[in-house]
C-alpha cells in the first residue's frame, strides 16, 4: 500500500508542476514583447475602447479631436509637436505621467482605472498613426518601460 500511495503522490506532484509551468508559460507569451510603438503594442478593440474613456475623461481640457488648448497651457496630445516631445521617452513614462498627473485633479485621477489608463493611451498611439498590433497595452508601468516612442533601432 505505501508504494501505490506513494506513487499516486508523484502523480499528483508531477501534475502540478505541469500546470504551473503551462501557467507560466502563458504568462510570458501574454507579456508586451515589442519594442516600440512602431511594432504594434495596443489593439484595434482597446484603442476604441480608450476612445471612449478619453472621451469621458480627457476631451474637457483636451478637445474631443486631441488638439489641446494653447490659451489654457492644454497641449495636443496629437501631431508633430507631440511626437517630438514623447520620441524621446517610452509609453512606460507616458503611462506613469498619465497616471499620476492626469486629470490634474487627484479626485478625478481616483475614478481611472490602471486599464482605463492604459485604453486611453492605446487610443493616443492610434490617433497618432502608430499602427495596432494584437496584443494590448498593458496597465503596468514596468512592461510598459520597455516601449520606446521612437522606431526601433
Amino acid at each position: 500500500m505505501p508504494i501505490l500511495q506513494r506513487a499516486c503522490e508523484c502523480i499528483a506532484a508531477t501534475c502540478i508542476l505541469f500546470v504551473v509551468s503551462v501557467s507560466q508559460v502563458h504568462a510570458d507569451s501574454t507579456q508586451q514583447e515589442a519594442s516600440s510603438v512602431f511594432d504594434g503594442v495596443f489593439t484595434v478593440e482597446q484603442s476604441a475602447r480608450g476612445e471612449a474613456q478619453y472621451l469621458k475623461t480627457c476631451k474637457k481640457c483636451h478637445k474631443k479631436d486631441l488638439s489641446g488648448d494653447l490659451h489654457e497651457d492644454v497641449k495636443p496630445l496629437v501631431g508633430d509637436e507631440f511626437r517630438t516631445e514623447w520620441a524621446r521617452w517610452t509609453v512606460g513614462d507616458m503611462f506613469e505621467f498619465l497616471t499620476t498627473d492626469m486629470p490634474p485633479k487627484s479626485k478625478d485621477r481616483r475614478k481611472v482605472s490602471a486599464e482605463n489608463y492604459a485604453d486611453i493611451l492605446a487610443y493616443i498611439l492610434q490617433k497618432n498613426g502608430f499602427p495596432a498590433g494584437m496584443a494590448e497595452l498593458l496597465p503596468a508601468l514596468e512592461p510598459l518601460l520597455e516601449i520606446e516612442m521612437s522606431p526601433s533601432e
